[in-house]
């Protein structure tokens, strides 16, 4: 993302298109400039992470998405939460929600 940009789904369809290759550019560009042996080695395991195939690129894709989510979360809170989601508009009935949302 620091060279090729953070693409979105939201993105233009052309730009999530070439997403791929964009990164593979840039992964190229950052091996060139790193050197190898360790320039290699960062390209093999992006390499990986877009592939998927081991334990460990699927583990680091799904705290990629939770980041995401915990990024989402945050903007909400301090931007959106105060204008559309007042509690005491509609309180909650129930504790046990009431309390978990409380926590949340």
């Amino acid at each position: 993302e620091a060279l090729a940009g953070d693409v979105t789904p939201f993105c233009d369809p052309s730009v999530v298109a070439s997403k791929h290759d964009t990164e593979e550019r840039a992964m190229q560009e950052i091996k060139s400039i790193v050197g190898d042996p360790l320039g290699l080695e960062l390209y093999n395991l992006w390499d990986e992470y877009e592939a998927q195939t081991t334990a460990e690129s699927v583990y680091c894709k799904d705290i990629d998405k939770f980041e995401m989510v915990v990024q989402a979360y945050e903007y909400e809170k301090l931007h959106l939460l105060d204008r559309c989601c007042d509690p005491n508009d509609d309180p909650l009935q129930d504790s046990t929600v009431d309390e978990s949302n409380t926590e949340v």
